[in-house]
């Protein structure tokens, strides 16, 4: 009988190890000199968790909240270029909160781009309330579709007051759930444009802006070269923030510090985040997972002519970022084939492919028949 109840209790624990996403859960393993008290890093392709530290933990993101207000402004946005001129309603409250600033001045003519430039490299408060008075007529407007695209993109614990980061106790986020807006943010191309500039002139020729963390890193011999691109953010409730792009092992992660400090070393969240980019460095790597041209199945078809089968075969080949170790022996191809009828066009979608890891989705594609099948009006 004890023995009937240890094989149970194996079973059951076994099923729940198998199906716990990696690192989802708890903690990853420490890294002794990280100062943040927030930390995560994910797959930019997959959102695969690769490190975790107080992940899902609420936290104030600053003006990394500045992420998701230009990726609203691009999505509200016709052209880059239109032009518009700064008013004392763009200008009001910045100097009172104590925000940052990108200098511009009442009555300045700038472009939609400058304003967007000048919320990301000097984390401009004028810019970002400009942006929002120009496209959604208010602050309150604009604040709501950051919230709205928050819970489309599947924010867990994220809640926005203003498009700025200036602390409200109302204002917060999680490592993970920013890590989700940049990992969303990115596919638009030019915000990933922006988002990786080391430096920038404003149209008019007035304004010179620096990426001042990346700027203020490499003066203290700070090497940065594997961030790609990143926003910053301060306030004395946050502490110091950074959200980034960077490129390890031939990939590209998104890593979120927070709550990080400058007391034992300068640059505290840069320095966090290399950490992490070497953490992840060291137990991760690219492996093929599929190989095009690879043959997958023939696809017999009901009613064809002359018997004619669909031939199924890999397009791409398909490399992932997975723990070393894993095998692709260890990974879920989930295939999956339509029942099919002559005739049939071209083009049809006849499958398709999902690859996972644990709860991870991988890869996906649809397999689409490569050649007309005939019906045979014999049969």
């Amino acid at each position: 009988m004890v023995k009937k109840l240890l094989v149970i209790i194996m079973v059951v624990m076994s099923i729940f190890m198998v199906n716990k996403p990696v690192n989802a859960m708890e903690n990853s393993e420490p890294i002794a000199t990280l100062s943040c008290q927030y930390a995560v890093s994910i797959d930019a392709k997959t959102g695969m968790v690769l490190y975790n530290k107080n992940m899902d933990e609420r936290m104030f993101p600053a003006s990394m909240t500045k992420v998701m207000t230009v990726i609203v402004a691009l999505e509200n946005m016709d052209d880059l270029n239109t032009q518009t001129v700064i008013t004392q309603s763009d200008i009001d409250t910045v100097w009172e909160t104590g925000a940052s600033s990108a200098n511009f001045e009442v009555g300045e003519t700038v472009t939609y781009e400058d304003l967007l430039y000048g919320a990301i490299l000097p984390s401009g408060a004028d810019a970002t309330r400009a942006l929002a008075n120009n496209l959604c007529g208010s602050q309150e407007a604009f604040v709501d579709k950051m919230n709205e695209l928050a819970a489309k993109i599947g924010c867990q614990d994220t809640h926005f007051v203003n498009t700025t980061g200036i602390h409200d106790d109302n204002h917060y986020t999680t490592a993970h759930d920013m890590a989700l807006i940049v990992q969303y943010a990115i596919q638009n191309d030019n915000f990933r444009e922006i988002y990786g500039q080391r430096y920038h002139t404003s149209s008019n020729g007035l304004h010179q802006w620096v990426n001042k963390s990346i700027y203020n890193a490499r003066r203290s011999g700070i090497n940065t070269d594997s961030i790609l691109g990143c926003k910053s953010g301060y306030t004395s409730q946050a502490r110091n923030c950074l959200s980034s792009l960077d490129t390890v092992n031939n990939n590209e992660i998104i890593t979120i510090v927070a709550a990080s400090s400058n007391e034992t070393r300068s640059s505290g969240a840069v320095c966090d985040t290399l950490d992490i980019v070497n953490y992840v460095g060291q137990h991760y790597t690219l492996q093929n997972i599929l190989t095009a041209g690879t043959e997958v199945e023939s696809l017999a078809v009901d009613l064809a002519k002359d018997d004619q089968q669909i031939q199924i075969t890999n397009q791409n080949d398909v490399a992932v970022f997975l723990p070393n170790g894993v095998s692709v022996d260890q990974l879920d191809y989930r295939y999956s084939f339509e029942k099919l009828q002559a005739p049939v066009k071209e083009g049809t979608k006849v499958g398709s492919l999902e690859v996972y890891y644990n709860d991870y989705l991988l890869y996906q594609e649809e397999y689409l028949a490569n050649t007309a099948i005939e019906k045979d009006t014999v049969k």
